[in-house]
């Protein structure tokens, strides 16, 4: 057919013969759009000469018991887009080619009750909905994002990709930093794994996230920040703490980052802009129970009091939890937010820096409260959540907080010692520590 195919197509049995004859079982729109087409059946392939479904402007609705031919939404190069692809059965094992994923009403997403055995196709548009496989992409399987496409997730779109069980294939996006949504794996939690290449970029300037690779990018903890990647993730179910990507970053040797991030914080916590640890996972995550976090500091920056330290004062790990409000956003969030608490008079409480501070999980019969959200396992309790604890100490030789190392600190020391290399005692080796990185 030359023009518009708008109405529903309905094909009680299989759609082809399984030839490759290409008269065989063929649904085209050569120059328009394909409203829906829906079979009870198999769409049959095999062989890329037999395109099954066919249009130039685009497909709303393909579904299938199982898909083994190609299908085509922007035949000729055109601008197609396919609303909705689904197999009900199986898998998709038939080549699909569109400009985007992108839906209207309930015709939107991909979702393939089986495996991805072949490659999924998508142009400059990208993914804009939720791209699902119960099953496993195959090692010949492929979610290919080309002409800087990205996996857009914003208000409007809901670009991300659910994989039941392993990726052994490749997911390629194209764009510059073009993982803007979540790609989560082994989201039934079974024994799914992660060993296909996932690349974020155009050529010669691919990020290729892999478990053959070395830091900062080896799988499934790879260390690359996610605003590189375009502020979407990758995570394996149970998905862990992203310790790069913390606010600030997990340092438990010490790190220069005095920096924590200023978070408006909701009116269920009493609102305020407070200094915040954003703690950040590889996929979203929630608090299933309240108090997901032990909460312990340890004071290094000691006040004397003659020959000893004054009283009062956190010398080892000490529980704090009760000091910080914690907040889980939910909704799909990778992220945790932890803060001191308001003084009496509501105002926001700077975190104190002369302390060093661990995070915990916390859990009841073995199960941490702190879980891995939107995965495909129905029933409580949901995954945990490994990785932990995030421990955050700033650099102990900036004691006077200025940003460099100088004589300052040597000064600050002289009135208050502090444990500079971390050894649980302050003494005359934390002094030499010092001098030598300050130069003197």
């Amino acid at each position: 057919m030359q023009g518009d195919i708008s109405n529903g197509i309905n094909v009680l049995g299989n759609l082809g013969d399984g030839t490759s004859a290409p008269s065989n079982g063929v649904i085209r729109a050569l120059n328009g759009r394909i409203g829906r087409v829906e079979v009870a059946g198999i769409i049959r392939g095999p062989g890329t000469s037999a395109v099954r479904v066919q249009a130039n402007q685009g497909i709303g609705l393909v579904k299938a018991a199982s898909i083994f031919g190609p299908i085509s939404a922007n035949a000729s190069f055109c601008t197609g887009k396919i609303g909705r692809l689904e197999t009900t059965n199986g898998p998709l094992s038939g080549t699909v080619a569109c400009i985007a994923v992108e839906g209207t009403g309930l015709e939107r997403g991909v979702s393939i009750n089986g495996d991805l055995t072949s490659e999924f196709g998508i142009r400059s548009g990208g993914l804009r909905e939720h791209f699902f496989v119960s099953g496993n992409i195959t090692s010949t399987g492929k979610i290919d994002i080309t002409q800087g496409g990205t996996i857009l997730d914003d208000a409007t779109h809901n670009g991300r990709i659910t994989v039941g069980g392993s990726v052994a294939g490749e997911i390629r996006v194209d764009g510059a930093a073009g993982l803007k949504g979540q790609i989560i794996t082994n989201a039934n939690n079974t024994s799914g794994t992660w060993t296909g290449p996932v690349r974020i970029g155009p050529t010669g300037n691919q990020i290729v996230l892999d478990d053959g690779a070395s830091q900062p990018y080896q799988a499934p903890y790879y260390a690359v920040l996610s605003s590189t990647l375009g502020g979407g993730a990758v995570g394996l179910v149970p998905y862990g703490l992203h310790k790069e990507d913390c606010e600030p970053s997990h340092a438990p040797d010490g790190g220069p980052n005095l920096y924590w991030a200023s978070k408006a914080w909701p009116q269920s916590f009493g609102g305020q802009t407070r200094e915040t640890f954003v703690i950040k996972h590889y996929g979203p995550v929630f608090a299933a129970s309240s108090g997901p976090y032990l909460i312990e500091r340890r004071k290094f920056a000691i006040a004397m009091c003659g020959s000893e330290p004054c009283a009062g004062q956190d010398l080892v790990w000490v529980d704090r939890t009760t000091m910080f409000d914690v907040y889980a956003p939910r909704s799909g969030s990778r992220e945790v937010w932890v803060a001191m608490k308001n003084n009496i008079q509501g105002n926001p409480v700077e975190v104190d820096k002369n302390h060093a501070y661990r995070f915990s999980l916390v859990a009841d019969s073995g199960v941490t409260r702190l879980q891995s959200d939107q995965t495909l396992v129905t029933t409580t309790p949901k995954p945990t959540v490994v990785g932990y604890p995030y421990e955050v100490k700033p650099l102990f030789f900036d004691l006077n907080q200025n940003l460099v190392a100088d004589l300052g600190d040597v000064e600050m020391w002289m009135e208050e010692p502090a444990d500079v290399d971390y050894s649980g005692q302050i003494d005359t080796e934390d002094l030499i520590r010092l001098i030598e990185v300050v130069g003197m």
